[in-house]
């Protein structure tokens, strides 16, 4: 689960595809060569699905989780990678901090640990 970054934005090779543009950057993500790599390494043992919306922090993650915004053949995983914390630094956590009278530390450590909670729960 990502941001930006995971859904391949300002991605412009994958090594196996070569040159990527416009709406092909989904190839080009670290995610799809995760799932190149592991289906390569254990061919039919592994399923990778990439949920990646721009523009998120881990609290974005959170509520995606949440409100359990991804198609219903995506079963519950054994292993979530977060990818969202890229964003943490974000202005808008800067301004979240800001409102709870918190550090910007403090703020992304009780992000985060929201998202795990929330994902560790059955």
């Amino acid at each position: 689960m990502g941001n930006s970054v995971t859904a391949g934005g300002f991605c412009q090779n994958n090594p196996e595809l070569g040159k990527i543009s416009g709406m092909e950057r989904n190839a080009c993500s670290w995610g799809t060569r995760l799932r190149q790599m592991l289906e390569g390494q254990f061919p039919g043992a592994v399923q990778l699905d990439v949920a990646a919306f721009g523009e998120r922090n881990t609290r974005g993650g959170t509520k995606m989780w949440e409100y359990d915004l991804f198609n219903d053949d995506v079963p519950n995983p054994d292993i979530v990678i977060n990818t969202f914390s890229t964003n943490d630094m974000h202005a808008m956590s800067v301004k979240d901090a800001e409102i709870k009278n918190m550090t910007l530390e403090d703020a992304i450590i009780d992000m985060n640990q929201e998202f795990i909670r929330k994902v560790l729960k059955p």
